[in-house]
């Protein structure tokens, strides 16, 4: 798959070192993955969810949320955000992007 957005992974690792290894480890997955819907994604990233128009992964133990948009058809992923959990927990993110 095609990520989109790698600077704001890159950004947020160069600021939250912590996560560097997390977020390398999923990029490396999602970009050989095949996933064709959300259902093949639960299959490798069992705690993802959809929300909306978008996709939530955990990273580094869950003290991290991604967000993200998946065009399956395309199998473009497109990074939107990577948030602490009390950011996520505001979800001041779902009315920007997700259409929640």
């Amino acid at each position: 798959m095609n990520i989109i957005g790698k600077p704001i992974l890159i950004q947020f690792w160069n600021e939250n070192r912590e996560t560097e290894n997390s977020l390398k480890a999923w990029i490396q997955i999602v970009e050989n993955g095949t996933f064709k819907h959300i259902f093949d994604l639960k299959q490798t990233f069992r705690y993802a969810d959809a929300i909306g128009n978008c996709t939530a992964f955990n990273i580094k133990g869950n003290h991290y949320r991604l967000i993200t948009q998946i065009n399956y058809e395309t199998r473009a992923v497109l990074v939107l955000y990577v948030l602490t959990h009390g950011e996520y927990d505001k979800q001041d993110w779902k009315n920007r992007d997700c259409g929640c």
